[in-house]
């Protein structure tokens, strides 16, 4: 679920601004295009004024309605300031190379689209008016031809077991495994239940919640401490929960459970008079520290296995779409997804915050879910072109990134697909959460009909070997030619 509710708020806003027609191309940013931005001298004013301008939303506003004026050289300079702000958001890049287009800038607006395309993003400019002016040019059959590749299926998932559609309709979204009974458990957005699939088989683990202000309510995403006998949930009153009402409004909290038998140990949850609130991501280090997020306030909290008490951990006014927190084999890296800012990390020991993703490599915006394995990140990305999970390497002293490989790309299963768990060398998966087909209090929407759930599984380092051996063999015949780069 994670950064849903953010989604569709973005979705809305880009309604208003932007209007229908225009909605669907809503996207993030990338580095600054190539010059002709002729406001820099013939408004010098305006053009100093964008560029000096920190607020999103503001320049948004602003550029959805130069984009009703048709007013292009000013809406290109606003998207290309918004894009400099949120590097890792590619609508942003997007909407800046259609600036260019419609101004018949052919070299700025190629040169986002290929760096788009570098990128792995699958943006068809073949498919919107707007960018017909810079069409018929051999360049652009070429940026075109080698983007649509990008949106090609890659990887190799396979189901691996399912929720009949009788049942999906209770939002079985959050995935966790328990290596003791070799079962999987599924936590419910619709009526706050957890249950357990083995062999096949589904059972009820945890019963439907009763939904008043103790919780616990919408199921938002669960990790098994197995080590200490322990299932984590973390929970919130979601619009879509069955039993929302006006008196658990904005409720969350974390709900500990013995992972052995099902039975309550201990609440924590979030004070009423401060909320709203919205946990939606939480993991556990291997000593027994439990890391949960406050998306809305832009919180990353922590219940000590000792104190049992919840403390803080990093509070900020800029990352307001936390997802996807993950810890290292010794406790000491905390790593998070912020779905506009990209991907971070934690040395808690040094106090010391980690920007893990360079936009001119990896474009890291959309992520809902992380996973550590292997000294690497596994993350969801279902908020890009196409829909992928990816790898990411770190350094060994996990501070970089070092190398990003795909996992699985444009697989036409997949419906926002999001949480994951890693068992032995396998990566599983909810690869259709079905989002898009339900209204904001978790009903179908007309017309719409739910489809099996899917869990899938794949290899966690799938082609890996293959795709560094072959960036060796260009490298050694770089040398050869007495080529640097």
């Amino acid at each position: 679920m994670k950064h849903r509710l953010l989604r569709f708020a973005l979705i809305v806003c880009c309604v208003l601004l932007w209007g229908h027609q225009t909605m669907a191309q809503f996207l993030p940013p990338a580095e600054k295009a190539a010059g002709e931005d002729s406001l820099a001298t013939g408004d010098a004013a305006f053009y100093y004024t964008v560029k000096n301008n920190h607020n999103v939303p503001e320049l948004l506003t602003m550029g959805g309605r130069f984009y009703q004026e048709k007013n292009w050289p000013k809406f290109t300079t606003v998207m290309e300031r918004v894009s400099e702000l949120r590097p890792h958001q590619a609508e942003y890049q997007w909407l800046a190379a259609k600036g260019h287009a419609l101004q018949n800038h052919k070299s700025a607006a190629y040169d986002r689209l290929i760096r788009m395309q570098k990128l792995g993003l699958a943006y068809d400019p073949s498919t919107d008016d707007d960018f017909a002016p810079v069409r018929g040019t051999p360049v652009y059959d070429y940026i075109v031809e080698n983007l649509q590749a990008n949106g090609e299926p890659f990887g190799s998932s396979q189901p691996a077991f399912q929720i009949d559609k009788a049942w999906t309709g209770l939002l079985y979204e959050s995935l966790a495994y328990d290596p003791k009974s070799r079962s999987f458990l599924l936590g419910s957005v619709r009526d706050g239940s957890v249950i357990r699939i083995k062999d096949g088989h589904r059972q009820t683990f945890i019963s439907p919640s009763q939904g008043d202000q103790s919780g616990p309510w919408s199921v938002t995403d669960l990790a098994v401490d197995a080590a200490h006998n322990r299932l984590w949930v973390a929970s919130t009153s979601l619009p879509q929960y069955s039993r929302f009402s006006p008196e658990n409004q904005g409720m969350a909290g974390i709900f500990e459970y013995a992972l052995d038998s099902g039975q309550l140990i201990k609440r924590y949850v979030l004070p009423a008079k401060s909320r709203p609130h919205l946990i939606t991501s939480l993991t556990v280090a291997p000593d027994g520290t439990v890391y949960f997020n406050n998306n809305i306030r832009g919180h990353i909290l922590r219940i000590d296995p000792k104190v049992k008490k919840i403390a803080g951990v990093l509070e900020s006014p800029i990352f307001r779409s936390i997802n996807g927190l993950t810890t290292d084999e010794t406790g000491q890296f905390l790593y998070f997804s912020d779905f506009e800012f990209g991907l971070f990390g934690i040395d808690l020991k040094k106090k010391q915050l980690l920007d893990l993703a360079d936009p001119a490599r990896f474009i890291a915006g959309g992520i809902d879910d992380v996973i550590y394995d292997d000294n690497g990140l596994i993350v969801f990305q279902n908020g890009i072109r196409p829909q992928r999970i990816m790898r990411i390497q770190l350094s060994p002293d996990k501070h970089r990134a070092l190398k990003v490989y795909p996992i699985e790309s444009a697989n036409p299963r997949f419906d926002l697909p999001g949480h994951g768990v890693v068992v032995a060398d396998k990566l599983y998966y909810v690869a259709n959460s079905q989002w898009r087909k339900m209204d904001a209090r978790g009903l179908l929407k007309d017309g719409e009909q739910w489809s099996d759930q899917l869990i899938m599984v794949t290899d966690k380092h799938y082609k890996e070997a293959a795709r560094d051996k072959r960036e060796a063999d260009i490298e050694n015949y770089k040398k050869k030619l007495g080529l640097s780069h």
